[in-house]
């Protein structure tokens, strides 16, 4: 798990997030909904959303271990998506830190927040990211390769892809990426 500010990959690449656009965002919402009742797991959005993200971020790059961090992570994701709570408020991140680590090592992780290099990580971890072509989250990239996985939705194709499942000619795929556009979009009126 690699904390990064989805805000960041979103002005990097000219894009709006999916929440600001408001058929998108009715569409990703029911999506969720009907995800969550298939995968028989609890959904409920946060109050507002999209939210500030920063202060669980930062305090998942507090952690020490990346077994904490993992465990963190699903904690603020189950508060924020199962029990609809604001983790961008201090009171809900520091009561889901307390619930995994006590209330010594929450208000540690808490103070971390604030430490330049935690803050400095979020931003070197973002243009990492960013250098590396991702564009969402979540997305997974595999390690000595150049392959990025977006989107839950597409574990599957990772998992065949570790497997030695998912061959792709790559010469064919570099002369599909060379296909000269045939069309601009402009800001234009439709009448």
């Amino acid at each position: 798990v690699v904390p990064t500010l989805f805000a960041g990959l979103l002005n990097a690449h000219g894009q709006k997030g999916p929440a600001e656009i408001q058929s998108k965002r009715r569409y990703i919402f029911l999506d969720c909904a009907r995800t969550a009742q298939l995968l028989h797991v609890p959904f409920r959005l946060p109050p507002a959303h999209p939210f500030n993200p920063l202060l669980p971020l930062r305090m998942m790059i507090s952690t020490e271990s990346l077994d904490d961090r993992a465990k963190l992570t699903e904690s603020l994701l189950t508060a924020c998506w199962g029990q609809g709570r604001n983790i961008s408020q201090r009171d809900t991140v520091v009561a889901v830190a307390t619930e995994l680590f006590g209330a010594s090592t929450a208000q540690q992780l808490l103070d971390k927040t604030e430490d330049p290099s935690v803050k400095e990580q979020l931003r070197t971890n973002t243009d990492a990211a960013i250098a590396r072509g991702v564009f969402g989250v979540p997305t997974v990239a595999v390690d000595g390769t150049d392959e990025l996985f977006w989107g839950s939705d597409r574990i599957d194709h990772l998992e065949h892809f570790l497997a030695g499942r998912l061959q792709i000619d790559y010469p064919a795929f570099d002369a599909m990426l060379n296909v000269p556009r045939g069309a601009d979009r402009r800001n234009v009126e439709l009448r």
